[in-house]
């Protein structure tokens, strides 16, 4: 018998309404396609709401293997660097100017590789699901006696 990963009704609500706002940017669109197909929900991307709702559903009978925690992070990276850029946004907005496309896509990058060069491992996949949440809110699980500052 396979064990069910309990992801409750908040933490599933949150995965639903990070990945629907990741899916709605185009600069963060494919990165994040690719890492929900790493986690092989089952059908072709057509319906975003029936595909949403098998993603949580496969979360919860997914194995612990490195495959999908892998993916998670992944989606981690990019949950991270669309909130970085969204901010970006506003901040450059709030002066009068405007984020261009190109700048936004760029900067998703940037921000995604920084993500992945800070961040720890997840010990498991509900690690990986906190640290995707925790990404989405700006929030990087940087490993134990992590310095920034290098001194």
């Amino acid at each position: 018998m396979k064990e069910v990963n309990y992801i409750d009704a908040k933490r599933a609500q949150a995965i639903r309404k990070e990945v629907r706002r990741l899916l709605s940017r185009d600069y963060s669109r494919a990165a994040t396609v690719s890492a929900l197909n790493a986690i092989a929900v089952g059908a072709d991307f057509d319906d975003e709401a029936v595909w949403l709702g098998q993603l949580v559903d496969r979360l919860r009978i997914v194995t612990d293997t490195p495959d999908y925690v892998d993916a998670l992070c992944e989606l981690a990276a990019c949950a991270y660097a669309e909130n970085r850029v969204e901010f970006q946004r506003k901040k450059i907005e709030r002066k009068g100017y405007k984020l261009s496309d190109t700048g936004a896509a760029n900067l998703f990058v940037e921000k995604s590789r920084e993500y992945k060069a800070e961040s720890r491992y997840p010990e498991g996949l509900l690690e990986a699901i906190e640290f995707f949440i925790d990404a989405a809110r700006g929030r990087i699980s940087r490993p134990f006696g992590f310095n920034p500052t290098g001194w």
